[in-house]
C-alpha cells in the first residue's frame, strides 16, 4: 500500500482538500509536531495578546486624537489594522459602565419620575399601573427600580446607539454611503462619548484636587456640564468632515442636526429604558 500524500489531507473544519500550510477554504492551519509544542502554544498565545494589544492602543489613538478617522478608514476598506467598531463599543461599554459614576445612562427612578421632559406623562401610569401591580410599597420599588437599572444599562446603551444610527442615516445620507457607514459612525460615536465622559471625570477632578490645595473652589458640576457638550459638538463637527468629506458649511449643519439628534435620542432611551425596567421588576 502507498502512503497517503499529506498535501491532500482533508482539513478537520471544513471537510475540504488542503493545501501544504493552510486549507484554502476555511484557512484552518494544518498540525504538525512543531504546532503541537508547548513552545509554540505560549508563543502563539504572546503573539495575538500583543496583536490585540496594538490594535486597542492603535484604534483609541484614532478614535479620541482624529475624530472620523476610523469611521473614513472603515468606509474606503483600511480595516484589519484596528478593532472592529462593535468590538470597541462593547469594551468601552463594559468600562463605562464599572468605572464611571455618572448616571447618564441609567437614570433612578425620582429622576425618571419627576426630571425629564416627559416625567408629567409616566407619573400617573407609574402610580396607577405599575406599581400597584408590583405589589411593592414605593420605597421598596424605587430601591428594586434603582439597583436594576444600573445592571440592564451595561446591554441598553447599545439602544441610543442604534436610534442615533438611524439619525444620522437620514442627516448624512448621499451617495456612495451605505447603512453600514453610518451605523460605524454611530457606534464609534457613542465609544468616544463613553470615553469622554470617563477621561473628563478624571482630568477635572485632578484639576479640582489641585486647586483646593490652594483654598479654592473649581465648582466641578459647573466645567463639566460645560464642556461635555463642548467636547461632543467639537467631536461631531470633526467626525462628520472627515467621513463624509463635505464642505465646512454642509458640515457645520450636519453637526448641529446630528448634536440636536443626539439630545433627542438620549431623551428617547431614557424613556425606553424606564418601560424596560418595570418589565423587569413585574
Amino acid at each position: 500500500m502507498t502512503e497517503a500524500d499529506p498535501s491532500s489531507q482533508a482539513c478537520p473544519s471544513c471537510g475540504q482538500t488542503m493545501g501544504q500550510v493552510f486549507c484554502g477554504h476555511c484557512g484552518e492551519r494544518k498540525l504538525d509536531a512543531k504546532s503541537r509544542s508547548m513552545r509554540h502554544i505560549i508563543s502563539d498565545y504572546i503573539e495575538n495578546v500583543t496583536s490585540f494589544e496594538n490594535k486597542i492602543w492603535r484604534t483609541l489613538g484614532l478614535l479620541l486624537i482624529r475624530p472620523g478617522s476610523l469611521d473614513r478608514k472603515y468606509h474606503v476598506g483600511e480595516r484589519v489594522r484596528y478593532l472592529k467598531p462593535i468590538s470597541l463599543f462593547l469594551i468601552i461599554n463594559f468600562l463605562f459602565v464599572i468605572f464611571s459614576p455618572i448616571t447618564d445612562f441609567n437614570v433612578n427612578l425620582y429622576d425618571q419620575l419627576n426630571l425629564q421632559p416627559y416625567s408629567a406623562w409616566i407619573q400617573p401610569i407609574h402610580q396607577q399601573h405599575f406599581l400597584p401591580t408590583s405589589g411593592l410599597d414605593p420605597a421598596t420599588y424605587a430601591a428594586q427600580y434603582n439597583q436594576s437599572v444600573v445592571i440592564l444599562a451595561r446591554s441598553t446603551i447599545i439602544i441610543q446607539a442604534l436610534l442615533f444610527f438611524l439619525c444620522a442615516w437620514l442627516i448624512n445620507w448621499q451617495r456612495g454611503y451605505f447603512a453600514g457607514d453610518h451605523l460605524v459612525f454611530a457606534l464609534n460615536f457613542h465609544s468616544w462619548y463613553m470615553a469622554w465622559i470617563v477621561l473628563l471625570m478624571l482630568c477635572l477632578h485632578a484639576v479640582d484636587w489641585l486647586v483646593n490645595l490652594l483654598g479654592l473652589d473649581l465648582i466641578y458640576g459647573y466645567w463639566y456640564f460645560l464642556l461635555l457638550p463642548v467636547g461632543t459638538a467639537i467631536y461631531l463637527l470633526l467626525a462628520v468632515h472627515t467621513l463624509y468629506q463635505r464642505t465646512w458649511w454642509q458640515t457645520l449643519l450636519q453637526a448641529a442636526l446630528l448634536f440636536a439628534a443626539m439630545r433627542l435620542v438620549h431623551t428617547v432611551y431614557r424613556l425606553i429604558q424606564y418601560f424596560l425596567v418595570t418589565a423587569v421588576i413585574e
